[in-house]
């Protein structure tokens, strides 16, 4: 594997890397391990890393092949999983979590792992208040069924920060598929801009053509003002998503 490469190519990191791992501390092993999910036990750190790392394909699709958290009962690993750190986990991941689609995938593993990259997401960037939003939307007591409604944590975020700064927000305005995920009013009580989030624009329920092409143009020829909020773009810089957002709103 990648670390045995390592070894072999650098001494220095060879040495560190089999002192750490062999490290004891008062009869106790608080050493260096490295194991997937599936074989994470008892396992207790001060600190974790995370990994999750996934990628498109050249057709452009994303595997969904998750291990044991597609089997029911997989979200006990991802639980035991995310528990092992006594101080600090970090996450590392190669995907934003709208770009994790499970709305089809009936078990509970791996909408949880949706909703904990949606968590750290929140947690990462200080804001406490959409974390809140985050884990008030787990559902611990009800078995996932084929009705499952989608993640909406981008939505969710938009929404918290464009309160927090003042503005008139509006959940879910519109009729059918041509809703639109929010839409601010202004002081007279007139909806101003529409706002499509990309977690649920591209949720592949609505046909390409139906969803880009003929769902705007129902929009904008009732006298909507759409524009589309990408995740990549919010979790970047969100303060600059909410100046276009407030520019739109001025123009």
């Amino acid at each position: 594997d990648l670390i045995d490469k390592k070894c072999d190519a650098d001494q220095l990191f060879k040495t560190l890397y089999f002192e750490e791992y062999h490290r004891r501390r008062d009869g106790e092993d608080p050493g260096l391990f490295v194991k997937n999910i599936e074989n994470v036990q008892g396992d207790e750190r001060d600190r974790i890393i995370f990994s999750f790392a996934y990628a498109y394909n050249k057709s452009g699709t994303m595997s969904r092949n998750f291990g044991w958290l597609n089997r029911p009962g997989g979200e006990n690993r991802l639980n035991v999983a995310i528990s092992r750190a006594k101080r600090k986990i970090d996450i590392v991941t190669s995907i934003v979590p709208s770009d994790l689609k499970v709305d089809d995938i009936k078990t509970t593993g791996v909408h949880l792992l949706r909703s904990y990259l949606d968590y750290a997401y929140c947690v990462s960037d200080g804001d406490t208040q959409s974390a809140k939003l985050v884990l008030d939307g787990f559902d611990k007591t009800s078995p996932v069924s084929s009705e499952l409604p989608r993640s909406d944590g981008l939505k969710d975020r938009v929404y918290a920060l464009l309160t927090d700064r003042g503005m008139n927000v509006e959940r879910d305005v519109g009729m059918g598929n041509y809703k639109v995920d929010l839409a601010i009013k202004n002081k007279n009580g007139d909806y101003v801009l529409g706002i499509e989030c990309d977690g649920s624009v591209l949720d592949g329920k609505v046909p390409t053509r139906e969803r880009d092409i003929m769902r705007k143009r129902f929009l904008t020829s009732r006298g909507w003002t759409v524009m589309r909020v990408w995740s990549s773009d919010f979790y970047k810089n969100p303060d600059a998503v909410v100046r276009d957002i407030q520019s739109k709103i001025a123009g």
